[in-house]
């Protein structure tokens, strides 16, 4: 009889072992096995409260029987009851000390627990006594692996595993979570739909996470169909909300419309399901639609931040209906802070002064860090008590908890400082946080070797107005050019973006720099015309050429209105000459000091070319990343030229600096038209 209930139970036919099981129970009531066969039968079908009570029946037949008292343990945890599964497990090997499952068992109670150390030694204590290769020891000890976030040992041992247990569901669970640690999304999927097809009632467990490797190898479609069986009655909304953002992506609007708004009632403050109905009602131009549904969803939860905010965004801003909306959610929510924060930048596009220090204080009584409604309290109060206004500032500086807030706010101080007619006391600031801020930088790379002697540097265009802000990476030059930014300066730092313009200067094209027709035309004095056909092309080589010919130009002559600039007189010889000069040594080795490569004076570390001064508060450290030109806006007479932060230590930085520079300028000069030819080289 037990032979064919496990048959039955092997082959999933859990109704007729659970019927072979009560007959053997009800023919043999004193026999332990067959109430422990039982228990068997009626946990793998679902029921572990009657497994439970077939157990304890069996160990009162058999109080000694060590296997009895560790499957009562497993079913203990089941049913969360940890406590209870530890002391059985204690009893179970008490009767046997080299029982390997309770062993294997008390491992997993304790991952349960998360208390690793106590896996490892009861492993450790298993593998003595487990026969070499058991790949039931090996599972579990690639469970632990994973719980120490070594992925490559879990793969390892649930690979060896797998030899021997194939078709193990669990284990097969094992090795699906050790390929997803492992990035191997395609075997991980498949282990997963394997372990469906073996223990179809975890089907529904492992739906979800099917469906996130799929969607995860860009199949947001097919992730969406994983999870229908499972949204076919009501579902969490959990389940609503995946469905939607995957739908969503596989661009069948009608679907993730329906799950998005099924999502959003249990949902109401989650952010990816309203951003995603947002963008259905605006693609679909549902905007009453949008209105009704937020506001039914506000009607049941009115402290539903997001839901208020995007309830905001339907309505214009500075209307009457939008100021409704806001009265409405301030009525709601008076300390919530986005709400805050809303009426804050409403009152600022109103010209309201007196309405942004109210909500301001507002803000900071509730979070005294919260820089945006200090930054603004402040350059209210500027206005008219510059004291105060610092004092505001100082208070916000103090209110920062994390280093690199301070820094921000000290760079901050620092224009505030010099709005308020102290430049010496915001240049003191500056330097403050520029020397904290180098003293935690590494050292700069030694200086590589300059082939030859330097040229000499070019004179700058008396029309043209650059400046190329220059320094070592790390040295903290990025603060300098945000300030510029800041005040409103004509910043050039596109080529610095994750997005840089694609021409000929960038790193990629350099290697192809001296050949082809634009080679040859530099040896001429002049740059070739374009090729006709390829207007990207076209743009590259009048955009460089436009470059070369307002740096080195003094009197070329101005760009007609509607056409291509006008070829001034060539002097090809000497600008080709000089012009290679200067490209071989930035290319043979590193600035010196940068000056000669951008051609003009920038301090002791870094590179500016210029034509004139520049205001003062370009000095003022701010927060950004790399280099950048300014170029357009007359300087300020008498006004002092900031030091660079860092040094040009090396050929790389260089020729950065060279090709920022001819960026900057090339940006003041129109490219030549379609087909024709760039302008000669005066």
């Amino acid at each position: 009889m037990q032979e064919a209930i496990q048959q039955a139970l092997q082959g999933g036919d859990l109704d007729k072992a659970l019927a072979l099981a009560r007959e053997w129970a009800e023919a043999s009531p004193d026999d332990a096995a067959a109430r422990h066969a039982l228990a068997v039968a009626l946990a793998q079908s679902g029921d572990p409260d009657a497994a439970l009570a077939a157990l304890d029946e069996a160990l009162r037949l058999a109080p000694e029987n060590a296997w009895l008292h560790m499957d009562r343990a497993v079913l203990l945890v089941q049913g969360g009851r940890l406590e209870a599964a530890r002391e059985a497990l204690d009893q179970s090997l008490g009767l046997d000390p080299n029982l390997v499952p309770a062993y294997l068992a008390q491992a997993r109670l304790a991952l349960l627990r998360g208390d690793l150390d106590a896996a490892g030694q009861a492993l450790r204590t298993a593998a003595r006594i487990a026969p070499e290769g058991d790949p039931h020891l090996a599972t579990v000890q690639a469970m632990l692996a994973l719980r120490r976030g070594d992925a490559e040992q879990a793969l390892r041992h649930a690979s060896a595993a797998a030899e021997r247990l194939p078709d193990d569901p669990q284990l097969l669970s094992v090795l699906a979570l050790a390929y997803l640690a492992r990035g191997h999304l395609a075997f991980a999927e498949q282990a997963l739909r394997r372990v469906m097809e073996l223990a179809p009632p975890a089907a529904a467990k492992l739906r979800p996470l099917l469906a996130q490797l799929v969607d995860a190898q860009r199949r947001p479609g097919e992730a969406v169909d994983v999870l229908a069986p499972l949204l076919e009655g009501e579902a969490a909304p959990a389940l609503y909300r995946a469905a939607g953002l995957y739908a969503l992506r596989a661009g069948r609007a009608g679907e993730a419309l329906a799950h998005l708004r099924r999502a959003l009632d249990g949902l109401p403050d989650d952010l990816a399901v309203l951003d995603g109905l947002m963008r259905l009602w605006q693609a679909r131009g549902e905007r009453e639609q949008a209105r009704a549904t937020l506001e039914s969803v506000l009607a049941a939860h009115p402290d539903a931040g997001a839901a208020w905010s995007a309830r905001l965004v339907l309505e214009t801003p500075g209307t009457a209906e939008g100021a409704q909306v806001l009265e409405r959610w301030l009525a709601a929510m008076p300390e919530h802070v986005p709400a805050l924060h809303a009426a804050l930048f409403d009152r600022e596009r109103a010209g309201d002064p007196a309405g942004v220090e109210a909500f301001a204080r507002r803000v900071l009584a509730l979070r005294p860090e919260d820089f945006v409604a200090g930054r603004m309290l402040a350059e209210t109060l500027l206005e008219r008590d510059a004291e105060a206004a610092l004092a505001q500032a100082r208070a916000l500086l103090a209110a920062q908890t994390e280093e690199a807030a301070r820094a921000g706010v000290r760079s901050w101080l620092g224009q505030l400082l010099d709005r308020a007619g102290r430049p010496d006391q915001a240049l003191a600031e500056w330097l403050a946080l520029h020397a904290e801020h180098g003293g935690r930088l590494p050292p700069p790379p030694p200086p590589a070797e300059v082939a030859g002697p330097w040229p000499d540097a070019a004179a700058p265009a008396p029309e043209t107005q650059v400046l190329l802000v220059w320094g070592a990476p790390g040295s903290g030059v990025e603060r300098v050019v945000d300030t510029l930014v800041a005040g409103g300066g004509p910043v050039l730092r596109d080529r610095f973006g994750p997005r840089p313009p694609d021409d000929p200067l960038q790193p990629r094209h350099r290697r192809g720099a001296g050949r082809g027709p634009a080679a040859a035309g530099r040896a001429g004095g002049a740059l070739a015309p374009c090729p006709a056909g390829a207007r990207h092309r076209q743009r590259r080589c009048g955009g460089l050429a436009a470059v070369v010919g307002q740096r080195t130009a003094a009197g070329a002559a101005p760009a007609p209105a509607g056409g291509p600039p006008a070829a001034g007189p060539a002097r090809p010889a000497r600008h080709a000459a000089g012009l290679d000069r200067r490209r071989r040594a930035v290319r043979a080795g590193g600035a010196r000091g940068g000056r000669r490569v951008a051609g003009g004076a920038a301090g002791a570390g870094g590179a500016a070319a210029r034509a004139g001064p520049v205001p003062a508060r370009a000095a003022a450290p701010g927060r950004g990343a790399g280099r950048s030109a300014a170029a357009g806006r007359p300087p300020r007479p008498g006004a002092r030229l900031p030091a660079a932060a860092g040094p040009a230590r090396s050929a790389r930085a260089a020729r950065r600096a060279l090709a920022r520079l001819h960026r900057a300028a090339g940006r003041r000069v129109r490219a030549p038209a379609a087909g024709g030819r760039a302008p000669g080289l005066p």
